[in-house]
């Protein structure tokens, strides 16, 4: 399926960057043991292989070259302390350290892949790469942060997918890596780049801990043995569809609930609707033992960039990780029940204002117990979203044209539900998921049996 072109590793060029230490902050420790996210972005690329080889791949192995430069956390590796008592793990970038890039070439149907219909969840896989081995010191694991494959498709389009290690940097950070990368090809060089004011801001003491999370935090994570498992075989039967709610979607959603809440986001009645549609499905495929107990509470859960709220602000070019969970809790008989839709707006709304509405009391709440609350959840229900509206992944553009599709195809593995913008309209979101086929037969007939009825 995938013929693989070149392996290489790219460096920052020789000389331009010293040697850099980026101890990871309380919003970095949480996601040391968790699955890196995989993503792909689909480019229309009507040339032939050969054109390809000869001119985009010397383009995009000098300008990512000089993206790494400013992006030093993926270019070094991430160290953990072996005794998590001996130190404070750290991203390292040291001279030489590099991104290994792989480009290859594939004869697929990409207008297949790059669709919204329902597709093999198998397929996506051989366009992203694996993160190499983690090695080991005496003292310590070395952990390569970033790998990258871009894939032609002859006459027909690119892929490029990452992978990297959630611990380094959040969506934003991501965005961020991909403007500065297509920009810089584009232009040739990084001297706009760095005229725009969107270089990156790697330190990550500026997001202070007044309150020693950080050290609760590592106390506890330290002491688990870092692992990369390699990933499960998908059933052959598993699928990814692509879900858009239209601007009238959302408006007739929210009509649902005004007046009586005064005030709703799209995203709020957009996750309040997957909410319910999800358990309605659950619900009507649950037989004999699996039937569920509508007392049996489940949890809605998503992440809230902090980045503007905390005090003082950070600004958006921050490169870390600046999220915190937000879990949004009810019964299922709640969520089924004829007003299980406001339920769901309502609980969710609660939610995020005890997150937002104290500051960063309200956003950390918690946030010292580490890995307990999700612990606590064991065996419960969690209904988890990857990904947020506001990162306009469709904007990026290396001079092929804008972004054509964006999957987080890691979603395959995690069961978490995708959610961005669009590429149609910036008033439209899009709902990516992977399920068995049947599974997400039963799921489409209610989305869009429901969608049907509030318009």
């Amino acid at each position: 399926m995938v013929t693989v072109l070149e392996h290489c590793q790219i460096s920052p060029p020789p000389g331009t960057v010293a040697e850099n230490l980026f101890p990871l902050s309380f919003l970095d420790l949480g996601w040391l043991h968790s699955s890196p996210p995989q993503a792909v972005h689909f480019f229309d690329f009507p040339h032939p292989g050969a054109y390809f080889r000869q001119t985009v791949v010397p383009d995009l192995k000098a300008s990512l070259s000089l993206t790494l430069k400013h992006f030093l956390p993926f270019a070094g590796k991430l160290i953990l302390p072996i005794d998590p008592d001996s130190g404070w793990p750290r991203f390292r970038y040291a001279d030489g350290d590099s991104v290994p890039v792989t480009f290859a070439e594939c004869h697929t149907d990409y207008d297949d892949l790059a669709g919204n219909h329902a597709r093999n969840a198998n397929d996506f896989h051989p366009l992203v790469p694996q993160l190499p081995p983690a090695g080991r010191a005496s003292d310590c694991i070395i952990a390569p942060v970033l790998a990258i494959q871009v894939t032609v498709f002859p006459n027909k389009g690119i892929c490029v997918g990452m992978t990297n290690d959630h611990a380094a940097c959040d969506a934003s950070g991501i965005l961020g890596f991909l403007r500065a990368w297509s920009s810089i090809t584009q232009l040739g060089d990084d001297a706009a780049y760095v005229a725009s004011g969107a270089v990156p801001l790697c330190d990550r003491t500026v997001i202070k801990d007044t309150k020693g999370i950080g050290a609760s935090v590592w106390s506890e994570i330290g002491k688990m043995k870092y692992q990369q498992l390699p990933l499960p075989s998908l059933p052959s039967d598993q699928i990814r569809a692509t879900f858009l709610f239209t601007r009238a979607n959302i408006q007739g959603l929210k009509n649902l609930v005004l007046p009586s809440t005064k005030r709703v986001s799209s995203f709020v009645v957009a996750c309040a609707y997957l909410w319910t549609c999800l358990a309605k499905e659950t619900a009507a495929s649950s037989t004999g033992e699996e039937l569920r107990d509508e007392n049996e509470v489940e949890h809605f859960s998503f992440p809230v960039d902090c980045r503007a709220r905390l005090e003082p602000p950070l600004p958006e070019a921050y490169f870390g990780n600046c999220l915190v969970p937000c879990f949004s809790t009810a019964k299922v008989a709640q969520i089924l029940g004829e007003d299980g839709f406001t339920t769901a707006v309502e609980t969710i709304g609660e939610a995020l204002k005890k997150r937002l509405d104290n500051g960063e009391e309200g956003l950390f709440k918690g946030a010292e117990r580490g890995l307990a609350e999700f612990v606590e959840k064991i065996g419960q229900r969690i209904i988890g979203l990857a990904g947020s509206p506001k990162f306009d992944f469709y904007g990026i553009d290396f001079g092929w044209g804008k972004t054509k599709k964006y999957e987080i195809v890691s979603t395959n593995y995690t069961g978490a539900i995708q959610i961005s913008g669009s590429k149609e309209s910036s008033a439209d979101l899009e709902i990516g998921l992977s399920f068995p086929k049947s599974k997400m037969d039963a799921f489409a007939t209610i989305f869009e049996d429901g969608l049907k009825n509030i318009i």
